[in-house]
């Protein structure tokens, strides 16, 4: 399985919070009366592969890959020798 993981900021009692095409975006004023922009919510730029390994343990590994087809490849590679672990042909 693959997918990117997201990451998340706290943002302050009273922020806004509006959706942008960049992403998740909050506006708030502190005590002082200056105005803030921040992003609440982005996504990773790589992606990440999740598969069980040849004694059943469940891993995540970093494929490294901005482009999906790419971290796709990868993932196939990984599995390819699980399989041949497994199979008893590595060890």
């Amino acid at each position: 399985m693959l997918f990117r993981r997201t990451h998340k900021k706290p943002i302050p009692e009273g922020a806004t919070v509006t959706r942008t095409r960049v992403g998740k975006i909050a506006k708030w004023t502190d005590p002082e009366g200056r105005r803030h922009t921040s992003r609440v919510e982005w996504q990773a730029k790589y992606w990440v592969a999740r598969y069980r390994d040849a004694s059943g343990r469940l891993v995540e590994r970093s494929t490294g890959c901005e482009n999906k087809e790419l971290a796709q490849a990868k993932l196939t590679d990984w599995l390819t020798l699980e399989e041949k672990a497994k199979a008893g042909g590595l060890s």
